[in-house]
């Protein structure tokens, strides 16, 4: 591998890079090649074969990629069983990804993004919509920024469940700073940093957008929480309806910034959000479409019909039990018997007296 380490830092296409391995039965082929046998090859410009002779240097290259493995970062190529299927209808797929942790290819995912300066909000629904997908044993992947993606990542965490975070640096390299101990949890959570800069490589600006389609390409659908007009999380909408994704959308008020993004996507044709349990229900037929296993179902779906009626009208702010009555058409008696079920089951409680909030 390291020879396939060495190529992939080299300043080269991805079509070049594969080209040249194929020729060269591999990339120690290409390494061992002379600048004469790059060159007869036809299949770079001759000062990019001299320039690939220059940076032959084996002794660095072995302390080099020794460094990397004793960092605990695995790299793999495009060539590897590892390799993300995922990736390889990708436009401008990478030739290699620097990993640090547990890459799940096998799992479903759903990508979740947003405004770094994000809402109350937004902050809260993403941690239900979280909560949920991970309650159904979906993967969560997010970009480990402030705001939506750090929310994201801490709520999968919280509830147990699987996540993966991709930088716009190197996969040692954690940005933001006060985000350490998150970076920390999620490897130590089985979870997975995830790459395509190398080691060392710092969070500057340029490198986002290239994040933001590994991002998409990792996930079967997309959740944006919220986005501005100009937004990274619009550019990553962008990116997993150019790969075949489906991209939902959380609504907001008209005149929000944090809104407009969201809104235009769903005057595009995103799915919306409008209830928490009509996107689970909506996210557990999605599965199998796309040829995945079908996620355990939520526990709300596992409420009986009267209970769910009754779940229905509550929201986090309260609720009297005449309120409820009014818009189940349910007698009184059997509002209460489900409050007590709905209660006992931790959904919801009592805030006032005769006024109930949900939980969840």
């Amino acid at each position: 591998m390291k020879y396939e380490y060495w190529l992939d830092l080299l300043p080269l296409s991805v079509k070049e890079k594969i080209l040249l391995t194929g020729a060269f039965k591999g990339a120690e082929g290409v390494f061992n090649a002379s600048t004469a046998e790059l060159k007869k090859s036809n299949l770079l410009s001759d000062e990019k074969c001299e320039y690939i002779s220059r940076e032959k240097n084996k002794d660095r290259l072995s302390a080099n990629y020794e460094a990397l493995k004793a960092r605990g970062i695995n790299f793999i190529t495009v060539h590897d069983e590892g390799y993300p299927e995922r990736f390889k209808t990708l436009k401008g797929m990478p030739y290699g990804i620097y990993i640090k942790g547990n890459l799940k290819n096998d799992i479903p995912c759903f990508g979740i993004v947003g405004a770094r300066r994000c809402s109350a909000y937004g902050r809260k629904m993403t941690s239900e919509i979280v909560n949920g997908l991970s309650g159904m044993g979906i993967g969560i992947v997010s970009g480990m920024v402030r705001g939506i993606d750090g929310e994201a990542h801490s709520a999968a965490l919280k509830n147990g469940g699987y996540t993966i975070a991709v930088l716009g640096s190197g996969v040692d390299v954690c940005y933001p700073k006060e985000h350490e101990g998150m970076y920390r949890e999620i490897l130590s959570s089985g979870g997975c940093i995830i790459s395509e800069n190398p080691p060392e490589t710092e969070p500057l600006a340029k490198y986002f957008p290239g994040r933001n389609r590994i991002i998409s390409a990792l996930s079967d659908g997309i959740c944006v929480m919220e986005a501005a007009k100009k937004s990274g999380s619009l550019i990553t909408a962008d990116y997993a309806l150019e790969q075949g994704r489906s991209v939902f959308a959380l609504p907001g008020r008209c005149g929000d910034v944090l809104s407009y993004g969201t809104n235009h996507l769903i005057e595009q044709g995103a799915g919306i959000i409008v209830t928490k349990e009509d996107f689970f229900r909506e996210i557990s037929e999605f599965f199998p479409k796309v040829g995945l296993p079908l996620p355990e179902a939520p526990e709300i779906f596992k409420l009986e019909k009267e209970e769910m009626l009754v779940y229905s009208c509550l929201d986090f702010y309260g609720t009297g039990a005449d309120d409820i009555c009014e818009k189940t058409h349910l007698p009184l008696i059997s509002v209460l018997q489900a409050i007590i079920s709905l209660t006992e089951k931790g959904f919801c409680k009592e805030c006032f007296l005769n006024q109930y909030v949900k939980l969840r």
